[in-house]
């Protein structure tokens, strides 16, 4: 990810109310709170964004792509650098979405919402059109139809379904 050491330096990642409560400490914390600093003007994926910006507006596609880089915190990192090069935040979001669908062929299954698409989606609060970086105020996720509540990882609606507790929270 070409931006990753930006957010360690510039936001403390060990305290994400989502990362600190699902990744155990002893991975999140060594990473996060040991981080690199620099200065702004050495953060080279301001360029690297103002130039997908570019190329987007001749009417290139441009996918970001987080790698699974933190627990999934990467691809938000990865739409707030397209907003930092001079996208708005829907073009940044599409980026995530429809771009890549398009590219890898798979938009009549994915990348936005229309009946008869997987329904994998996220739902965040906030509105994302206003402030893209709000993007990881998840609060819900829909996986092949399957709503689950973000803060309990347990389905919506499936009470006896309650997920198990993981190691760290035993």
């Amino acid at each position: 990810m070409w931006g990753e050491h930006y957010w360690y330096d510039t936001t403390d990642v060990w305290l994400h109310p989502r990362l600190s409560q699902y990744v155990p400490s002893e991975v999140l914390e060594p990473r996060a709170m040991r981080r690199p600093k620099a200065p702004h003007h050495h953060y080279n994926h301001i360029n690297v964004a103002t130039v997908a910006k570019e190329m987007q507006d001749l009417g290139l596609k441009v996918n970001s792509g987080g790698h699974g880089q933190r627990e999934g915190l990467a691809m938000h990192w990865e739409m707030w650098m397209m907003a930092q090069g001079g996208m708005t935040p829907l073009e940044a979001l599409r980026t995530a979405t429809m771009s890549p669908a398009e590219t890898l062929g798979l938009a009549k299954q994915i990348g936005s919402i229309k009946t008869g698409k997987l329904a994998d989606l996220v739902v965040v609060d906030g509105d994302m059109s206003q402030d893209i970086r709000i993007s990881d105020r998840v609060i819900y996720t829909m996986i092949n139809g399957r709503l689950y509540d973000a803060e309990t990882m347990n389905e919506v609606g499936n009470y006896d379904n309650k997920r198990n507790k993981f190691y760290f929270e035993q």
